[in-house]
């Protein structure tokens, strides 16, 4: 049976336009809002991830991933309990963010917005950009490495109207989870009835929960590139996470 929570509390609203300014050079810790984010892959940037008044930014070189078994994404990481102290698998949480820059040019050109077990063997990513199909978003549950969702498409034109990313899970550990765009207007976030929703999906079977630690459990942003010859820059203006009850 799914259980469809309606009530949330917003636990974290993060406005990165409006923190210090950080170059993320390195593969370690960095203070970003009064928590600790861990850089990833940093070797796979044209340049390194900045932080600054326009927002958190990430120009990866090409033929980086995020699907399955490859994972080599330039990306920044926050832990779940940082957040919410006591924070479990079976919890379910609504992850917000701002795509505020996009200039994907080619199939695979995407942001990449993502909760996981701070690797690719439990991961429902969402990304923006070009999906295998053209400009829009997609939204994936990889499982021990392999889809276990496959890959839901929504096709689209990149702009304004839909730059808002939103991931619904209403438990991480469970089988079920919805997706939407919105717009990001008037220093606002849309809210849940101006929403358009791009998927709902519950799987079948059972999902492998084995790799799963709540001390794992993380957001993720970040940018993949595919081989197009248009550098990408992907920046992220804001962070919300709710807990849903």
């Amino acid at each position: 049976m799914t259980v469809l929570k309606n009530k949330q509390i917003t636990v974290l609203d993060l406005d990165f336009t409006t923190l210090a300014s950080q170059t993320f050079s390195a593969n370690q810790n960095y203070t970003i809002g009064g928590y600790t984010w861990t850089k990833i892959n940093t070797a796979n940037e044209t340049t390194a991830a900045t932080l600054n008044s326009n927002g958190l930014t990430f120009v990866p070189v090409s033929a980086t991933d995020y699907v399955t078994a490859t994972r080599t994404l330039p990306g920044l990481l926050l832990p779940f309990q940082q957040i919410i102290p006591g924070f479990r698998g079976d919890m379910g949480v609504r992850v917000w963010a701002y795509n505020s820059a996009n200039n994907a040019a080619a199939n695979f050109d995407n942001a990449v917005m993502a909760v996981e077990n701070s690797a690719i063997t439990y991961s429902y990513g969402m990304i923006r950009g070009f999906t295998s199909g053209g400009q829009g978003s997609a939204v994936r549950l990889s499982v021990n490495n392999a889809l276990a969702s496959g890959q839901i498409n929504d096709l689209f034109t990149l702009g304004t109207t839909n730059n808002v990313m939103v991931l619904e899970i209403p438990s991480i550990t469970g089988s079920h989870w919805r997706s939407f765009r919105g717009a990001f207007a008037g220093n606002n976030w849309p809210r849940m009835e101006e929403l358009t929703q791009h998927s709902s999906y519950t799987l079948t079977g059972t999902v492998a929960t084995t790799a799963v630690t709540p001390q794992s459990l993380c957001v993720l942003l970040g940018a993949v590139r595919a081989a197009s010859g248009t550098a990408l820059t992907v920046r992220f203006a804001r962070l919300r996470i709710d807990l849903l009850l």
